[in-house]
């Protein structure tokens, strides 16, 4: 179990702070008319401060890529109240769990509403999250039928992509994640002449949690951009960014080393919170284990 090696151990043991059940859930409702109230009025102001107006409704993805710049910090608020008040919602019964449909009409009216902030990520997190809870609070999902519902999810995931004209066709929408792989073994490839960063990847990072309406001078090529900064110059303050796997920036510090140091650390962490989950399956541990 958790004693498997000492950082497992020690993530456990320190995750026991977190070990606590959300019992109030009478106000629950609430909280989540607070939380859609909040992503409402962030996404006014992303629409009224981005100069691009309603063209975040009508054409949200051209939105995302062309008018994001300087107003990054509404467009996440709402992702972040939306996907809040999803997990209150997905525990704010005094039933020990949601019915299937009421989970599949949560699930899919915060998919649509998010699908309007142009993320990708952010629509295929709901299903997942979704998916997750009814593996572990409803009903245990059987492999077969695993795989059927990732086949259907990355189908209805690439038809939604097609179907609101973000890519033309199916390989067009394929050659976006393709792009991860290709933009990684561009890192390895030209290391020597990069350079490896030891630590100022991780250390710049922290200028994600910055919004630039505070801080104008924030730079546009910060954490995992540092890696487009060398390979795209200037992509990234036209919001362009290629997807780079998820052991790129760690290899960009510290080379194979950090991507060893990685897995170790991440791998410890994710089976410790596993294990904690198990033990009590409250909503905090829940979004723990998912994040």
């Amino acid at each position: 179990q958790a004693q498997s090696n000492p950082i497992c151990r020690f993530f456990y043991f320190f995750l026991a702070i977190f070990s606590f059940k959300n019992k109030n859930k009478k106000g629950s409702m609430i909280y989540i008319m607070i939380l859609l109230l909040a992503a409402i009025l962030s996404y006014i102001a992303l629409i009224v401060s981005s100069g691009a107006g309603f063209l975040w409704i009508s054409d949200t993805r051209t939105a995302y890529q062309l008018y994001r710049v300087g107003v990054g910090h509404w467009w996440l608020m709402y992702q972040w109240f939306l996907t809040a008040a999803f997990f209150w919602a997905l525990f704010a019964r005094q039933s020990k769990h949601l019915p299937s449909s009421s989970l599949l009409f949560l699930t899919v009216t915060f998919a649509f509403l998010l699908n309007y902030s142009g993320s990708k990520a952010a629509v295929l997190s709901i299903v997942v999250i979704a998916i997750l809870y009814s593996h572990y609070f409803v009903k245990k999902i059987s492999l077969a039928l695993t795989f059927i519902s990732t086949l259907a999810a990355i189908t209805t995931f690439f038809a939604q992509l097609i179907i609101s004209g973000v890519y033309a066709d199916v390989g067009a929408a394929l050659a976006y994640f393709v792009d991860y792989f290709y933009t990684t073994a561009q890192l390895m490839s030209q290391i020597e002449e990069i350079g490896h960063r030891f630590g100022e990847g991780y250390l710049t990072s922290l200028w994600f949690y910055v919004p630039r309406a505070l801080f104008q001078d924030k730079p546009f090529e910060y954490g995992v951009t540092l890696i487009h900064q060398s390979l795209f110059p200037g992509m990234a303050e036209q919001s362009f960014t290629p997807g780079i796997l998820p052991w790129g920036l760690s290899y960009l510090d510290f080379g194979v080393f950090g991507v060893a140091i990685e897995g170790l650390l991440i791998g410890s962490f994710q089976r410790a919170v596993y294990l904690r989950f198990m033990m009590q399956k409250s909503m905090v541990m829940f979004i723990i284990m998912i994040s």
